[in-house]
């Protein structure tokens, strides 16, 4: 099959391809292994947003999560095109939608519910937070409205970490209508890898472009910056599809696979642990490096003659991976909304981060059992009828009516938090403590940049003497004769002393004490002329 679509022009053997895909492709099968993967990439970004200090690479989980993405959406986008000759796009974006919009919806809501009646601190700007996230564009507003990623102690907003899921939402809308144009450009699979390893390669080195260590919103955030992540699983699933890979492949080739994937996880970890989000190599190439990693993690997890997806297959990382989703959905409004609750949190941080998680897996579930499932699984075409039935004899059980009370709820709470959000003249207004805070922090950053400026300038000072006195000691060296040299080793003596003393007229007065050292004395400085006390 591979050969088929690699070799043949498009246009002319579709059909064909309808007629053998069937029994020349394995069965489609659920990969377990992704969910170890998820579960490995959403403990990252949980551990690093309780403890960054313990975790410093843990926000490297969402080029995790692109990668992912990109290689299973396009896996499937070419399993359809195969099959029957054209994408449903309708359909997937139905099932796109059915499967994020209900949960995330709901979060958007609770959240901003949550800070109308509790946090009104954070109503600033949530208008424009909440219609930007639904129609996935949340990060570009975020490049210029938004504080960094990595400031956790600075009114942190809680949600943040959403700007992900409008750069995949992109990704969904955009990417059914330009697989099938690449196919029908390039022809062959291979040249649309080749085109998107290109593609990826742009954005990595727009992102090296633009990196501005004093401003790391527009790379951090950017749809063309962060798309490579995206690009690299895309391209992967051009010429690694997972129903023409076959289980049966010699020992040898499994064996690399195995120690390819082993040695890519190792990395991985290796790198949640060393590389800072706020270092220049990081976005000069190390998330780089992260991801294709990812990507071949993800390459050797897909293929079934590997033992990779058996050993990231386990109940744990099943149950975690299955709602990866939701836990990163919950993540940051239980946190920044619990901190702000407890008092002295920094006292007993494990405990505390034991509690946060605790409450993250208790919300995330809530939503899995009572919104994910029932809304993925609901069948939309079925909308008008169900509802034009409830209005005629509306019946609610315990559920159900618990279900219309708690959204009538957060809807009309999260429209009076749109109504309340402050104007622009009331958001720039500061208390004293933060006119106070604001102002020290200037002064700091005044006095850090002329900390740093003394502290290079004598850097550069002692690496100049360092070289001239390295000079010195040359120079002085090549002018010793073979007995000053003796006496320079003998007495780890600087060749500048050696021939100093060796100029020197000096007349020593002294006892039995000074006369017992007197030999070497005058081996050292042969102008000495000892005198009896």
């Amino acid at each position: 099959m591979s050969k088929n679509l690699q070799d043949v022009n498009m246009d002319r053997t579709m059909s064909r391809m309808n007629r053998t895909s069937r029994h020349r492709m394995n069965p489609r099968r659920y990969i377990t292994g992704f969910d170890g993967i998820r579960t490995l990439a959403v403990l990252g970004v949980i551990i690093y947003h309780l403890m960054p200090a313990s975790l410093q690479g843990g926000y490297l989980g969402v080029p995790i999560f692109f990668v992912v993405s990109g290689y299973l959406i396009t896996d499937i986008l070419l399993q359809d095109l195969l099959e029957r000759g054209s994408i449903r796009i309708g359909r997937f974006y139905g099932h796109r939608m059915r499967r994020l919009y209900p949960a995330f919806v709901t979060m958007l809501l609770a959240t901003t519910t949550y800070i109308t009646l509790f946090q009104r601190s954070l109503l600033t700007n949530i208008r424009a937070t909440v219609m930007t996230n639904l129609v996935y564009v949340y990060n570009w507003f975020e490049i210029n409205h938004g504080q960094s990623y990595f400031d956790r102690f600075n009114g942190e907003s809680p949600f943040t970490h959403l700007w992900s899921l409008s750069i995949e939402g992109q990704y969904y809308l955009f990417w059914p209508l330009i697989i099938g144009l690449l196919l029908i450009v390039f022809k062959k699979r291979s040249h649309v890898f080749w085109f998107m390893m290109a593609m990826a390669g742009i954005s990595a080195l727009t992102m090296a472009i633009l990196y501005d260590p004093a401003n790391t919103n527009r790379v951090y955030y950017g749809t063309d910056t962060r798309m490579f992540a995206i690009l690299l699983g895309s391209g992967l699933a051009f010429i690694w599809p997972s129903r023409e890979l076959s289980a049966g492949i010699a020992n040898v080739n499994r064996l690399t696979l195995d120690v390819v994937g082993g040695g890519s996880l190792i990395a991985i970890i290796w790198m949640f642990f060393k590389m800072s989000g706020q270092s220049a190599f990081t976005y000069r190439g190390g998330m780089l490096i992260f991801t294709i990693l990812s990507t071949v993690l993800v390459a050797t997890v897909v293929h079934p003659g590997s033992h990779m997806n058996r050993f990231l297959t386990n109940p744990v990382f099943t149950y975690i991976g299955q709602r990866s989703y939701g836990i990163y959905l919950y993540q940051f409004p239980v946190m920044i909304f619990y901190e702000n609750k407890v008092k002295n949190i920094g006292n007993n941080p494990l405990l505390n981060s034991l509690i946060e998680v605790a409450l993250i897996l208790v919300v995330t579930e809530l939503s899995y059992r009572f919104i994910e499932n029932p809304m993925r699984h609901y069948d939309y075409s079925k909308l008008w009828v169900d509802f034009r039935d409830f209005a005629r004899n509306p019946k609610l059980n315990r559920v159900s009516a618990t279900m219309t009370v708690l959204t009538t709820l957060l809807f009309a709470i999260t429209a009076v938090g749109f109504v309340q959000q402050p104007s622009k003249a009331d958001a720039t207004k500061q208390t004293a403590l933060q006119k106070t805070i604001t102002a020290n922090t200037k002064t700091a950053d005044k006095k850090n940049a002329a900390a740093l400026k003394q502290q290079q300038a004598a850097a550069k000072a002692s690496s100049k003497k360092i070289e001239t006195d390295k000079l010195e000691t040359k120079q002085a060296e090549a002018k010793l004769n073979d007995k000053q040299k003796q006496v320079e080793k003998t007495y780890n003596l600087k060749p500048q002393v050696v021939l100093a003393m060796a100029n020197t007229d000096l007349t020593a007065i002294g006892d039995s004490v000074l006369l017992d050292v007197s030999s070497d004395l005058q081996d050292a400085i042969q102008g000495l002329w000892f005198r009896d006390a």
